[in-house]
């Protein structure tokens, strides 16, 4: 007998989207990727008869109900994880081929009349040395996030993820999994743009700390239904739609003489917000691994004061709001990995 240790995680997930919920990808469709946190499950949910009547009191049988599947996956940040979370919880991507060699692929906060609500799903493997191996079909990002901090090392930026699957599952995966993929790390000390409300926090160096932060609200009510499907008696969740998308932005920066956030909040000043990380040049020289965030028209909601390090500061929270011609969001990554989504 052998133990399996938590540094033994591998992990694995398709760059491309399924077919439909229930039929999964194969190793060559996916990357094996690294987190800092990666935690995916496949539980069956059973009830009993406790309060049945015809039987007495206590419970005298347990029943089947459903699979529930869902994970997090979180880690520092690299232009291939973004890529692909960003990819899977905006649910929609337009690929361009860079000249120096490199795959933009373009999110735009989707207009749910006209694109609709079901999520494209992925296939996750996960293994723990001897001791686990699964693959989950049909998982959605459900939320995704992004913190950039001061101070040095990978720590300064970071990614969030959740995912919520249809239920059906592997045991074992029957993957292979695949050699890790060689990610490309963006670190906070490579943003190249940082302006808020026509704040320019890359020229002023009073920026501290940022969160953004995507939430599908998916409406997991409807997803079991008559016909949804089943696994081994246990139904499974036949859609994943997503709700309302919840969209947060939130900043600290120092003050100073000549802050004015509070004037932006008290104004209701509005602008666009830029914040772009760049990463190593691509193999072929030329362009670079980035990640940026184009949002098209901000307000400022609250703006108490914070303390930093022993510096006043305000603790900012935006009104992030839909532009009638540019929309709300812009997310643009760029690898060397092309395929994402499709």
């Amino acid at each position: 007998m052998s133990l399996a240790l938590t540094q033994q995680t591998r992990f694995a997930i398709s760059k491309k989207k399924q077919v439909d919920l229930v039929t999964a990808l194969t190793a060559a469709d996916m990357l094996s990727l690294t987190g800092t946190a990666i935690d995916f499950h496949a539980t069956p949910v059973n009830e009993d008869n406790a309060t049945d009547l015809g039987k007495g009191v206590y419970a005298t049988n347990v029943f089947p109900v459903s699979w529930d599947t869902g994970g997090t996956w979180n880690g520092f940040l690299t232009s291939e994880a973004m890529a692909v979370i960003s990819a899977f919880g905006v649910g929609a991507v337009v690929e361009t081929t860079d000249a120096t060699g490199g795959f933009k692929i373009t999110m735009v906060a989707p207009q749910l009349e006209t694109t609709g609500l079901d999520l494209p799903v992925a296939s996750v493997v996960q293994t723990i040395g001897a001791v686990v191996d699964k693959l989950l079909i049909g998982m959605a990002c459900e939320e995704f996030g992004l913190q950039l901090k001061s101070g040095s090392g990978r720590q300064n930026a970071q990614f969030t993820s959740s995912w919520l699957g249809t239920g059906k599952n592997t045991d074992p995966s029957g993957i292979t999994m695949p050699a890790a993929f060689s990610e490309h790390g963006l670190n906070a000390g490579g943003i190249t743009s940082l302006t808020l409300i026509g704040f320019d926090y890359l020229a002023n160096h009073r920026f501290s700390t940022c969160d953004f932060n995507w939430k599908n609200n998916i409406r997991d009510g409807s997803s079991y239904f008559p016909g949804s499907g089943s696994q081994g008696g246990y139904q499974l969740r036949g859609r994943v739609r997503r709700g309302v998308p919840t969209l947060t932005l939130k900043a600290t920066v120092e003050a100073d003489s000549g802050s004015n956030e509070e004037d932006a909040l008290l104004s209701q000043t509005e602008g666009t917000g830029v914040i772009t990380v760049v990463g190593p040049t691509f193999a072929g020289g030329g362009g670079a691994h980035t990640y940026k965030l184009t949002f098209q028209r901000l307000r400022v909601k609250t703006s108490p004061i914070t303390d930093l390090d022993g510096i006043s500061g305000f603790s900012v929270d935006y009104s992030i709001l839909q532009h009638p011609t540019n929309g709300v969001l812009t997310i643009e990554a760029t690898t060397e990995t092309t395929g994402i989504l499709s």
